[in-house]
């Protein structure tokens, strides 16, 4: 099991190589939408869509994808209505 430290550490590794698809199925977000990271069932960090969510066996962040930039006012919104509905929004901190 990966403390949180080393977990966030290899998510934001995910991140900065992928940030636009599955790490799984290597699929490209099909646009704004939920994302989910965790562990999948060998143990391995991903940051998976809604396409692989049951992948994710021990599940750690909700996040989301937008396809404008955060720092514009459309980044913004697209987050924040993302956000809003999130399927883990409870655990997100941020909605």
């Amino acid at each position: 099991m990966l403390n949180k430290n080393k977990f966030e550490k290899v998510l934001k590794r995910i991140l900065d190589k992928n940030f636009e698809r599955c790490s799984i199925c290597r699929k490209p977000f099909p646009g704004p939408c939920h994302t989910f990271a965790g562990l999948d069932s060998d143990n391995k960090v991903q940051n998976v869509g809604s396409c692989c969510r049951t992948s994710i066996v021990d599940l750690r962040h909700g996040g989301v994808y937008t396809t404008a930039p955060v720092d514009t006012q459309e980044g913004q919104s697209q987050a924040h209505e993302l956000l809003a509905t999130h399927p883990c929004k409870g655990m997100m901190g941020h909605a």
